[in-house]
C-alpha cells in the first residue's frame, strides 16, 4: 500500500513530468494515446486552415460538423460534411456520409444549434458556427451514443466543449475489444496543472463572451492508436445531466506524427515508481522546455 507521502510525491512528479513537456520516450503499452490542442483550437491540426500543410498534409481527414450540409467541402486535406439531423431531438441511425462515401453511423444523436455549450467554427459554411451533439439524459433521454466506422481508423479527434469529469469515451476494435478509454477527469487535471494564465484560456467558450460558461473547459482532443491497434467503434457516455457536448469529429485511417499536449494515463504502482525514479530528470527538462509532446512517425509498442 502506498503511503500518503509517497502518493503525494507521485502526483507532483507525474504532473511536473507530463504537462506540456517534450519527453523523448516511447509510448507505454496503451493502445490509444490522448493529446489536446492549444486553447481556442476547434479542429484537428492535421491541416492549417490558412493553407499551410504540415507533415500530415498527405493524410485525408474526414470531419463531421452536424451542420445539415449534405455536400462535402474540401479544404486542403480535410473533408467537411454532415447530413440532415433532427435539431433539438434524437436522430436514429444517423449516417456520416462524405460525397457518397459512408464514414460511419451514429446509432442515436441529439443535435443542438450552437450556443455557449458547443458549436465549433465550420470552415464549410464561411466561418459560421456548426451544430453539435450532446449525450445528456435530460435531453432525449440519451446516456450513450455509439459511432461505428465502416473502416478501421487510426485517429479520432473531437472538440470537447463545456467539458466536465463525467464525460466518457470508450474505443473498440473490429473484434469488439476495448482498446482505450478517455477519462475526462485526467484531461481536466492536466489543464489544472498548467500555469493559471494558461488554464484560464481553456475556460469558457472561446467563440462567445468570456463571461459565458467559464466554469467548464473547452479543448480539441486527439486520440491516436498505436502499433496494430485501430478504432472501429467509439462510445460516448454521460449518465448524469451534466451533458457531454462535442463537435467537429475527425477521423483518419493513418497518421504521420502525434501532436499536442499529452494527457497522462492513470499511474499504476510500477508507473508511479518509475515516475519517481526519473522525476528529477523530467523536472529539469520541464524547466528548460515549454513545447508540446510530440512523436515523429507512427509509433509502435
Amino acid at each position: 500500500m502506498i503511503n500518503q507521502k509517497l502518493s503525494t510525491l507521485i502526483q507532483v512528479v507525474a504532473a511536473t513530468a507530463l504537462v506540456n513537456t517534450v519527453i523523448n520516450v516511447q509510448p507505454t503499452n496503451a493502445a490509444v494515446l490522448t493529446t489536446f490542442e492549444a486553447a481556442t483550437m476547434q479542429s484537428s491540426t492535421y491541416y492549417n486552415q490558412f493553407g499551410n500543410n504540415d507533415d500530415n498534409g498527405s493524410v485525408t481527414v474526414y470531419n463531421q460538423t452536424f451542420n445539415g450540409n449534405n455536400a462535402s467541402t474540401v479544404v486542403g486535406n480535410q473533408h467537411y460534411s454532415s447530413g440532415s439531423p433532427t435539431i433539438g431531438g434524437v436522430t436514429k441511425n444517423y449516417q456520416w456520409i462524405d460525397n457518397r462515401k459512408l464514414i460511419g453511423t451514429y446509432d442515436q444523436v441529439y443535435v443542438r444549434t450552437a450556443d455557449s455549450y458547443g458549436g465549433a467554427i465550420d470552415p464549410s459554411s464561411n466561418g459560421g458556427r456548426s451544430n453539435y451533439i450532446t449525450v445528456n439524459p435530460g435531453l432525449g433521454g440519451l446516456t450513450q451514443t455509439t459511432l461505428t466506422f465502416e473502416e478501421n481508423q487510426k485517429y479520432f479527434g473531437m472538440w470537447w466543449s463545456a467539458g466536465d469529469p463525467k464525460n466518457r469515451l470508450a474505443f473498440y476494435d473490429s473484434d469488439n475489444n476495448l482498446v482505450g478509454n478517455f477519462d475526462s477527469s485526467l484531461l481536466t487535471q492536466t489543464i489544472q496543472q498548467m500555469p493559471v494564465a494558461t488554464q484560464d484560456l481553456y475556460k469558457g467558450n472561446p467563440l462567445t463572451s468570456r463571461q459565458q460558461n467559464t466554469g467548464e473547459y473547452y479543448a480539441y482532443v486527439n486520440f491516436f492508436t498505436t502499433g496494430n491497434s485501430s478504432i472501429k467503434k467509439v462510445v460516448f457516455s454521460n449518465v448524469v445531466s451534466t451533458g457531454f457536448e462535442s463537435d467537429n469529429h475527425s477521423v483518419a485511417t493513418t497518421y504521420n506524427s502525434i501532436r499536442g499536449t499529452a494527457v497522462p494515463e492513470p499511474l499504476t504502482v510500477l508507473g508511479a515508481l518509475t515516475a519517481i525514479a526519473f522525476g528529477v530528470a523530467f523536472k529539469r527538462q520541464a524547466a528548460k522546455a515549454n513545447t508540446n509532446y510530440e512523436f515523429e512517425g507512427n509509433p509502435t509498442v
